[in-house]
């Protein structure tokens, strides 16, 4: 079973992946402070000062983290708060059967 400050590692190792050429910063600075938790999984939204720009729009995500294993790169709600954590609702469900 992950902690969350293992989850919140998994995170910033995937957004400074993602992000490389936009942000090279502290990786403890690359994630909001405020993250959404469900009953398996957490999503982490990246900082709203890292700009992406038009042509790389595909990488604006956010990251969900299992917290028995696993991670994805997903649509990034932070501007509608009940549409992310309904989000992160059909995702937990998901992770409770198919998460090992």
């Amino acid at each position: 079973m992950r902690t969350l400050g293992g989850a919140r590692d998994s995170a910033q190792q995937s957004a400074m992946h993602d992000l490389q050429g936009l942000y090279s910063g502290d990786p403890k600075d690359v994630l909001e402070e405020h993250f959404l938790e469900a009953e398996h999984c957490w999503m982490f939204f990246r900082k709203r000062f890292i700009q992406i720009p038009p042509e790389r729009s595909l990488i604006a995500f956010a990251y969900v983290i299992g917290k028995r294993s696993g991670g994805r790169c997903v649509a990034d709600y932070w501007d509608d708060p009940p549409k992310a954590q309904a989000y992160l609702k059909v995702l937990s469900d998901h992770l409770a059967t198919h998460d090992t």
